[in-house]
């Protein structure tokens, strides 16, 4: 097994813990922020891009966790207002 794949399998397992512990959009919990699962995560994708990996795409299921991530933080009032948006108002 090859360095990379043991931390894609590492990187697997987190993602496991990270859906259990907060959800299957974990990413939009305030609470897995700054987490050790996180800091975990962090660590692993530093040493994945250390060696040259690259994701393969985007999946439906990370472009629908982009998408309420941004939509959470639109609500939640931690994303700058467009233009359009202010003159809106």
């Amino acid at each position: 097994m090859t360095r990379i794949e043991e931390l894609l399998e590492q990187r697997s397992v987190l993602v496991e813990m990270a859906s259990v512990m907060y959800g299957d959009l974990y990413v939009t919990d305030e609470n897995f922020w700054k987490s050790s699962i996180e800091k975990d995560m962090f660590k692993i994708e530093e040493e994945l891009m250390d060696l040259g990996y690259e994701e393969e795409g985007i999946t439906p299921e990370i472009e629908l966790a982009a998408l309420l991530l941004f939509e959470a933080l639109k609500n939640g009032g931690l994303l700058p207002k467009g233009e359009d948006e202010e003159d809106a108002q």
